[in-house]
């Protein structure tokens, strides 16, 4: 559910749990996505799986066997860590996160990015709970990592926000019942 801009700052600042995105919301990941999609496809196509109409449907697809999921999760792991030296920190996301973290609040991270990836650039000790693409069977806009988040941080979803920057962040949030905040909306200095 879409909120007020006008708002946007308080709730940032007094939500008791912002949920971040990583790709687009902390760090602009440069990742041959053209690429890796062929990678996928393939894969799939040689394990007899029918060809998917995206990498969302991919996954849906391999949800059922472990192994090739697991194939499918290391191509997207060495594609995403090919170009990570080149990663740019989105301001706006970093700034709220550096702001939140300078006062001990609770934040979590969910991506659909590889546990590999956001390790390599993140201190994940500094988040309540991180959910990656590695740990749902359903990846987003499914609610399921959101609501693995909102167990472990013990959080209700009208007290958690996702700051994140995609229509598959804001339909994970709706889905979740959580208030969800472009980062495009935010202004860097709200949080100095």
């Amino acid at each position: 559910m879409k909120v007020d801009s006008r708002k946007y700052e308080g709730m940032l600042k007094e939500a008791p749990l912002v949920i971040f995105d990583l790709d687009g919301t902390l760090y602009d990941i440069v990742v041959d996505w053209k690429e890796l999609k062929k990678r996928v496809y393939k894969l799939l196509r040689d394990s007899g799986s029918r060809e998917p109409s995206s990498l969302r449907e991919a996954y849906l697809i391999s949800a059922e066997n472990d192994e090739l999921k697991e194939r499918i999760l290391a191509v997207q792991s060495r594609m995403e860590g090919a170009d990570l030296d080149k990663a740019v920190p989105v301001r706006k996301g970093q700034a709220v996160l550096a702001w939140r973290k300078s006062r001990s609040m609770k934040n979590a991270l969910f991506t659909s990015n590889t546990r590999r990836t956001a390790e390599s650039l993140l201190d994940t000790e500094d988040f309540t709970a991180v959910v990656s693409v590695d740990d749902v069977a359903l990846p987003k806009p499914s609610p399921d990592g959101l609501n693995r988040i909102l167990e472990r941080s013990g959080i209700s979803p009208r007290d958690a926000i996702l700051l994140g920057n995609s229509h598959y962040d804001s339909g994970s949030a709706d889905a979740a019942g959580v208030r969800f905040i472009d980062v495009s909306s935010v202004k860097t200095g709200w949080f100095k």
